[in-house]
C-alpha cells in the first residue's frame, strides 16, 4: 500500500481545459485521460489523497457520471475539500466513494508529518520541524517557493497522482 497525493481534477469543469490550458480536445478526453494514467499506477490497495476541487458537475446526470469516474479510479480515496467539493459533499453516494473526508489533515508518510489542506499556507503546522505542506488550487506550473510546500496539482503532474517521494525529487 503507497501513498499518493493530486488535486484539482475538474470533472466536468467545461472552463478547465482552456483556462488550465490542458492538452485535451474535450472533457471526455480528458477523463479518459485521468482514468487510464491513474488506474495504471494506482493499486486498489493505495491511498490516493485527493486535495480538493474532484469536479463541476452542472446537472444531475454529470453527477452521477462524476460519481461512476470515481468509482473507475482505483485505491481508497481520501478527499481533502476544496472550494469546488462544497455542494458535491451534500451528496451521499458522492461522500461514499471516499473513506474520508475532511478540511484539513495530518498523515504520515515515510516518516514525515504532512498536511494536507487544499490552499497554498505560507506557515503550517510543524513547518519548523520539517512538516511538509501539500496542496492545490493553484493552476498553474510555478507557485511561490516555500520550503517543503508542494503543489499537487493534476495539470502540474501529468494527470497522475504522486508519492511524497516523487514530489520531493521535483526539481523546484
Amino acid at each position: 500500500m503507497a501513498k499518493f497525493y493530486i488535486s484539482d481534477l475538474h470533472l466536468f469543469d467545461k472552463n478547465i481545459i482552456k483556462s488550465a490550458n490542458r492538452p485535451h480536445k474535450d472533457i471526455q478526453e480528458m477523463h479518459m485521460d485521468i482514468i487510464i494514467k491513474w488506474n495504471k499506477k494506482i493499486t486498489k490497495n493505495d491511498i490516493v489523497y485527493i486535495v480538493g476541487d474532484v469536479g463541476l458537475p452542472s446537472n444531475l446526470y454529470e453527477t452521477r457520471e462524476l460519481i461512476k469516474i470515481l468509482k473507475l479510479l482505483n485505491g481508497k480515496k481520501v478527499l481533502i475539500v476544496g472550494n469546488h467539493d462544497r455542494e458535491m459533499i451534500k451528496d451521499s453516494s458522492f461522500r461514499k466513494c471516499f473513506i474520508r473526508i475532511e478540511e484539513y489533515y495530518r498523515v504520515f508518510d515515510n516518516g514525515k508529518k504532512v498536511i494536507l489542506f487544499h490552499f497554498p499556507i505560507e506557515d503550517w503546522e510543524g513547518r519548523k520541524k520539517g512538516a511538509i505542506h501539500i496542496h492545490g488550487h493553484i493552476h498553474k506550473k510555478k507557485v511561490s517557493f516555500v520550503k517543503n510546500r508542494y503543489h499537487v496539482g493534476c495539470d502540474t503532474q501529468g494527470f497522475l497522482p504522486v508519492t511524497l517521494k516523487e514530489l520531493m525529487n521535483k526539481k523546484a
